[in-house]
C-alpha cells in the first residue's frame, strides 16, 4: 500500500506499476502517476489496476501536446 501525495492510501497492482513504467521517465511519468491517483480517488477506488491505469493514461494523452512521446510503448 502506498500513500498518495495527499496522504490517501492507494494500492497499485504490480501490473499497473508496470504500465506506469512504460511511460517515459521524468515529468511525464510523474504527471501520469498523479493523474491516475487523482482519478482513482475521484472514483472512490483504493486499488489501481493495469486496465484502469491504461485507460487514464490514454485519456490524459489526448489532453497534452506531447501525446506521441507519452504513449511511446503504449501503442504496441
Amino acid at each position: 500500500m502506498e500513500v498518495s501525495y495527499d496522504y490517501v492510501p492507494i494500492e497499485w497492482t504490480s501490473e499497473a506499476k508496470a504500465k506506469l513504467r512504460e511511460v517515459p521517465s521524468g515529468y511525464m511519468r510523474r504527471r501520469a502517476k498523479a493523474v491516475i491517483e487523482k482519478s482513482t480517488r475521484k472514483m472512490g477506488l483504493r486499488t489501481i489496476t493495469s486496465e484502469f491505469a491504461s485507460k487514464v493514461i490514454l485519456e490524459y494523452a489526448e489532453q497534452v501536446s506531447w501525446k506521441d512521446e507519452l504513449l511511446g510503448s503504449q501503442k504496441k
